[in-house]
């Protein structure tokens, strides 16, 4: 989990356990458009791709597999560069410094149009991403 470990100190992925894992902190909890921009690529380029199988024949997969594959590099490569430790314990009294510099590494990534374009398309959609 790239996100902080926060409170709990993790993620209880094998409950009813006690051993909880993950909070790298390396991204916030939200505001990763980027993040979000390299999966929705993948998936238009991968969707683009199925009319052209029927003359590719054996290539889709492929193809499918080297933009998977490298949509996954560019993941982690942007979760791995933000320069900025996000990581805490405990409750933390500087949530807003740390959400506030999430917004300010997406704008600084995407620029301010498409950062704007997203922040409005955030506010719409009522999912946290």
């Amino acid at each position: 989990m790239p996100t902080p470990s926060c409170v709990w100190g993790g993620v209880d992925f094998f409950w009813p356990g006690k051993t909880y894992f993950g909070g790298t902190g390396d991204i916030w909890w939200w505001n990763n458009y980027d993040i979000f921009l390299i999966i929705v690529t993948v998936i238009l380029i991968n969707l683009l791709v199925l009319p052209a199988s029927q003359w590719l024949k054996q290539k889709t997969s492929k193809i499918a597999i080297a933009v998977f594959t490298l949509g996954f590099i560019c993941c982690f490569i942007q979760i791995k560069t933000r320069g900025f430790d996000f990581n805490y314990t405990g409750h933390q009294v500087d949530y807003d410094r740390y959400e506030e510099k999430s917004k300010e590494i997406q704008r600084d990534l995407l620029g301010e149009k498409l950062y704007g374009f997203m922040t409005k398309f955030d506010r719409k959609v009522k999912v946290d991403f």
